[in-house]
């Protein structure tokens, strides 16, 4: 029998069916709170050569565990921030000593896999995991990015506003990336080195799978408005990329496409829908308050200067 004494350490997994059998019992015991992994992890797993940056380095995944039982998982698709689960005080070091030795390997492009521009988990975590990394490697910690997730069960249907939502498609790819570009420089999120904003791997492909949604209004009706539906997991999926112009705020765009793609996913049967929003930005969490998103938990993106 394990000591109470026992210290934790981490293993890493070679893929995302491993990392599922370690860690999907952990993850499922709470889908929601756990569905940005959970989701990353399925996408993996069901379609490795369509999946997020399936081509070049490889993702990575590891457990944390104390006396052979998983209490902590972690994982990162190839040069965008590691995400975490919750991970105490002396799971930090052995989880970063994991992903140090990755980071090390000679194998995997700095500009990819060797790449941590961030952290991502429970604030407490993710403020561990960072700090842990910044004394092991020495790299800058930035300002870090307050994030809410949230759920929601049943849609509080919006006031009307002209249009009406549809489906985007490849021909949409034109419009799609700068507006990719403008979401990612809003929201801070870090990307892979070199890599243009608006044409990342994941966006285009909730572009090609039908996941990415358009409102359009006006004569001739032109898109106003994007949201896509992304990372299903058995019960729910998360709605995300949800981005209004600058001239065009304002006007209820985003809250009726938000409603529309969350109607879209209960219809087909998920539960419920999940959704992070910027903690400092109080009208984006009203409307989707008003909608029926409810906060339940408080996430952090602890972000680091990127190598020379």
């Amino acid at each position: 029998m394990a000591s109470p004494a026992e210290p934790p350490r981490a293993r890493t997994l070679p893929d995302a069916a491993a990392f599922l059998e370690e860690a999907g019992e952990l993850l499922l015991a709470d889908e929601a709170r756990w569905s940005l992994p959970l989701g990353l992890a399925l996408e993996l797993s069901a379609s490795p050569s369509s999946a997020p940056v399936a081509a070049g380095p490889t993702p990575w995944f590891a457990v944390v565990e104390r006396g052979g039982r998983v209490h902590g998982a972690a994982l990162q698709t190839p040069g965008r921030p590691v995400v975490v689960t919750d991970v105490g005080e002396a799971d930090a070091g052995p989880l970063v000593e994991a992903l140090r030795a990755r980071s090390l390997d000679p194998a995997q492009p700095a500009s990819g896999a060797r790449a941590v521009p961030a952290i991502v988990g429970p604030a407490a975590a993710a403020a561990r995991v960072a700090i842990a990394w910044s004394r092991a490697t020495g790299a800058s910690r930035l300002r870090a990015l307050p994030q809410g997730l949230h759920r929601l069960d049943r849609l509080v249907e919006p006031a009307r506003v002209p249009g009406r939502p549809r489906r985007a498609g490849p021909a949409d790819e034109s419009l799609a990336r700068p507006w990719f570009a403008r979401f990612a420089a809003d929201t801070g999120l870090p990307g892979p080195a070199g890599e243009d904003a608006g044409a990342g791997p994941a966006r285009i492909e909730a572009l090609h799978a039908g996941g990415l949604h358009l409102w359009e209004d006006g004569d001739p009706p032109a898109p106003v408005a994007m949201a896509a539906l992304l990372r299903p997991t058995p019960h729910g999926v998360s709605v995300g990329y949800v981005y209004t112009p600058d001239a065009l705020r304002g006007r209820g765009y985003a809250s009726a496409l938000v409603a529309a793609v969350t109607r879209t996913a209960l219809a087909s049967g998920k539960r419920f829908c999940t959704l992070f929003t910027d903690l400092d930005n109080p009208v984006s969490n009203r409307i989707y308050a008003r909608l029926g998103y409810r906060l339940v938990a408080e996430f952090r993106m602890e972000r680091f200067e990127p190598p020379a």
